[in-house]
């Protein structure tokens, strides 16, 4: 665990959410809202096309180079939902009452993400979608255009401040702008971050900080933010963003 970045308002820290979380708590650390994009573990309906490496389940047909590998997305389901309920264990101690956390998930994930956020002790509020406008044809079927925003609360839900749509329709990073294979746009990020300015000094937390974009959408809105990853190189993506 090391801090490699910091600034007035935002930090990001090199390691496993496991170990840091635990750390945070014991210095007491607490925040506002948990926003963060986790490893789904899907990608496939089987193990074997689970146990893939992100690079070639996640390249998308516009990218144009071969993103890094991110790290904690083969486990099976029922790991999952124990790793998912463990770290939002630690998540639910570092939020103040009545703080907030949105949890993005897939479509095969999302039963086993509202258990886990349950499970960790925080009230399920419901479930916000993530209109990527751009999708594969699943012929026959529906397309998989949309990605989802689980959301819960510590305790009651705050009962005051902005009143968030329940649906974003945001296109997808382009593949020549994308640095991470599952990027999200940072305009989706920042609306989501609009749950926390009712308080005076916002703080948010990103166990999954990836290529870094909940600390650009806070640092738009002139919100704290401290971020974790696991992944030295994709930590090194994210700090390159932060810097420029």
């Amino acid at each position: 665990m090391r801090t490699i970045y910091k600034s007035k308002n935002q930090s990001l820290i090199q390691g496993d959410a496991l170990e840091v979380l635990p750390r945070l708590c014991r210095r007491g650390e607490k925040f506002h809202a948990v926003i963060t994009d986790p490893p789904y573990s899907s990608g496939g309906l089987h193990m074997s096309t689970r146990a893939a490496a992100t690079s070639s389940k996640y390249q998308s047909s516009d990218a144009k180079k071969k993103h890094p590998d991110f790290l904690g997305d083969n486990r099976d389901q029922r790991s999952y939902l124990a790793w998912s309920t463990m770290w939002l264990s630690y998540c639910h101690e570092l939020l103040v009452d009545r703080g907030i956390v949105c949890l993005f998930s897939d479509w095969r994930q999302l039963p086993t993400v509202s258990d886990a956020l349950q499970g960790a002790g925080f009230i399920w509020q419901g479930i916000a979608s993530w209109d990527k406008v751009n999708a594969r044809p699943k012929l026959g079927g529906f397309r998989q255009q949309c990605e989802f925003i689980v959301w819960g609360s510590k305790g009651k839900s705050p009962g005051v401040g902005t009143s968030l749509p329940g649906s974003f329709r945001i296109s997808l990073v382009s593949g020549a702008k994308r640095v991470h294979a599952a990027q999200k746009p940072v305009e989706l990020i920042s609306e989501v971050c609009r749950c926390t300015m009712h308080h005076d000094e916002p703080k948010i937390l990103d166990p999954f900080a990836g290529s870094g974009t909940t600390l650009l959408a806070a640092r738009s809105h002139g919100i704290q933010a401290v971020g974790v990853e696991q992944s030295p190189e994709i930590a090194a993506l994210a700090v390159n963003r932060l810097k420029n």
